[in-house]
């Protein structure tokens, strides 16, 4: 095979490769919940590069779960924030799937477990203040990093959400 030859076959695989799209790259079980929420994985081009976001996570292996960002197929610029349950076990402190929608673009998932006061954080669906309690070992879903990131933790059904600057 000629240098040529080499540099062709070469330059056919990167083609290839690019045209594989993100959503593609999504395991099976996001891409499903993905699709029961009419949704897909989210792309951000910045002058014809693609950056990628860490845009899902799974929880832990015990709450057999994983939490996810995806792009509404509905709405132009509407994502929404997920977390669908791998197991049919049932909790009473379960909360909805949809845990957030905004059209502020995703900044990237963790997950860590603090001791926070809920007074610090409001209530996803209504904005009101969270009570005057304490949990601890709190499991936490952090869409960003140390210098901007909200913060979001389900407590009796709901979800509440706090932002740092």
């Amino acid at each position: 095979m000629s240098m040529i030859q080499i540099k062709i076959l070469a330059a056919s695989a990167l083609v290839a490769f690019s045209s594989v799209t993100f959503a593609d790259r999504f395991p099976d079980e996001i891409r499903d919940a993905a699709n029961t929420y009419n949704c897909k994985k989210i792309e951000k081009i910045y002058n014809n590069q693609v950056e990628v976001i860490h845009d899902f996570i799974y929880e832990n292996k015990k709450n057999k779960s994983f939490i996810f960002w995806c792009e509404s197929n509905d709405n132009l610029r509407e994502y929404l924030l997920i977390k669908k349950s791998i197991s049919n076990k049932k909790t009473n402190t379960k909360c909805p799937e949809v845990i957030y929608k905004t059209t502020g673009f995703p900044q990237g998932l963790t997950i860590t477990e603090k001791t926070v006061n809920l007074l610090d954080y409001y209530f996803v669906d209504d904005k009101k203040k969270g009570p005057d309690i304490i949990v601890k070992n709190a499991s936490i879903i952090v869409d960003g990093d140390d210098s901007l990131s909200t913060n979001f933790i389900c407590y009796k059904g709901r979800y509440l959400f706090n932002s740092y600057h």
